[in-house]
């Protein structure tokens, strides 16, 4: 014996695999938007943060535009920039020019001329390992930021109108 609470609620299959249909690509979508604004705040606060980090003699050892080809054929360019320096009373490696890692061709070119290889720089560095050679956040993060943010709340809303479209249908039914 069924209650027509049970036989008409929301206990209906069409009704949930309605909802799942528009809930499951949803909760994929936010979740890699989600990701995106982590990173982007993670860059942002370590951006940030730079800017009370302390400052040692550096010099570079390695200066180089790497090219990464992603699966789908497109490039993505990144400045190898290696240097040593001495905090502590250890000789630390690094390869972080500073907290956000994209670059243009032309900003990763940018950045090999600006550090040739045997160039004495400024490393800033917080003690612990973590260091750059520049402070700072760029631009492109806080946009970055902005935007898959942005992406997040439109997924959201349209997951959200579209599930209560459901369900009104539903109960109408």
């Amino acid at each position: 014996m069924t209650s027509s609470s049970t036989a008409h609620g929301w206990w209906r299959p069409r009704l949930w695999l309605s909802l799942a249909i528009v809930l499951l690509p949803w909760l994929v979508a936010t979740g890699i938007t989600g990701w995106k604004v982590a990173q982007c705040m993670t860059e942002a606060w370590q951006g940030r943060a730079s800017f009370g980090w302390q400052e040692a003699s550096g010099r570079i050892d390695q200066a180089q535009v790497r090219i990464v080809t992603g699966s789908r054929g497109g490039k993505a360019y990144e400045p190898l920039v290696g240097y040593h320096y001495e905090a502590g009373g250890r000789v630390w490696h690094s390869w972080r020019v500073e907290a956000t890692p994209n670059y243009s061709q032309m900003q990763a070119q940018e950045v090999v001329r600006l550090f040739p290889k045997g160039a004495g720089v400024t490393v800033y560095h917080d003690g612990e390992g973590l260091s750059a050679l520049r402070r700072g956040v760029r631009p492109m993060t806080w946009i970055g930021l902005v935007l898959w943010s942005l992406a997040t709340w439109l997924l959201g809303a349209m997951c959200w109108r579209e599930a209560r479209r459901i369900v009104m249908r539903e109960r109408a039914a």
